[in-house]
């Protein structure tokens, strides 16, 4: 009789304080690293037999040392949980809340093959024209997708589309354009800088997981509401405030 191996499994997380990227609103106060202590003792207080890496003063091994928007450094973080050997990895963003232990996330992890979160808008409202081109999209496409939400993402590294997304993900990061563009764009006060299109509002990173799920033909999605309902809160003003309204663009 042969013993099934146990799989191995963590929950990673980055939280170190960054200067915000030009366009985006300047940060009024924050603390990251407070978010990567808070997972630590919640993780322990629900006795979840799984690990925890968190990143709250360095970067992964082999990524670039970015000073602004973290979330280029997330491919590299699950880079460097499948290079510890790790079968199944969830990363959620520094600011989240566990409601319960992650177990059942794991679950759905290692039955799916990844857990992908509805982000409840589509992949066009905020992805920039050039971004755009990169990515192999025509504008009309990019409105028929759904994008998925960068706080919470699980892969099971067992299945080969895992480490296709992330190395996509890991070479969109780092092409110098995919990633560049204004959270706010023609909103806000802030001025028209992505597109010309006005249903496109701002840019963010997680259009690019989102079409490589497509394209790997990962299309079951978790509900936003069903997450928030069950498992996890995002509670950004934990560690950090933005001042959203203002239409200041913060100088480099």
């Amino acid at each position: 009789m042969f013993l099934k191996k146990a799989l191995k499994k963590c929950v990673i997380s980055l939280g170190i304080n960054s200067k915000s990227r030009p366009g985006c609103p300047p940060k009024i106060w924050q603390d990251f690293p407070r978010g990567i202590r808070r997972i630590r003792e919640r993780l322990k207080e629900l006795g979840f037999k799984g690990d925890f890496i968190g990143w709250d003063n360095d970067y992964p091994e082999g990524a670039p040392v970015f000073k602004e928007v973290n979330d280029w450094v997330k491919p590299f973080c699950f880079l460097d949980a499948y290079k510890r050997g790790y079968d199944l990895v969830l990363w959620v963003d520094s600011a989240a809340n566990f409601k319960i232990s992650p177990e059942p996330l794991f679950r759905i992890i290692e039955k799916r093959g990844y857990l992908i979160i509805n982000a409840d808008c589509d992949v066009g409202k905020y992805c920039s024209d050039v971004a755009l081109e990169a990515l192999g999209l025509t504008r009309k496409k990019s409105f028929s997708l759904k994008s998925c939400w960068g706080a919470v993402l699980g892969l099971d590294f067992r299945k080969k589309k895992s480490l296709d997304l992330v190395y996509f993900w890991k070479e969109k990061a780092t092409d110098g354009i995919t990633f560049y563009g204004a959270k706010w764009s023609g909103i806000h006060g802030y001025p028209i800088s992505v597109s010309a299109d006005p249903r496109v509002k701002g840019h963010r990173n997680q259009i690019v997981p989102s079409v490589a799920a497509y394209r790997l033909g990962m299309l079951k999605w978790m509900n936003k509401r069903e997450l928030y309902n069950k498992y996890i809160t995002i509670e950004r003003e934990y560690v950090r405030m933005y001042d959203e309204d203002n239409g200041k663009v913060e100088e480099r």
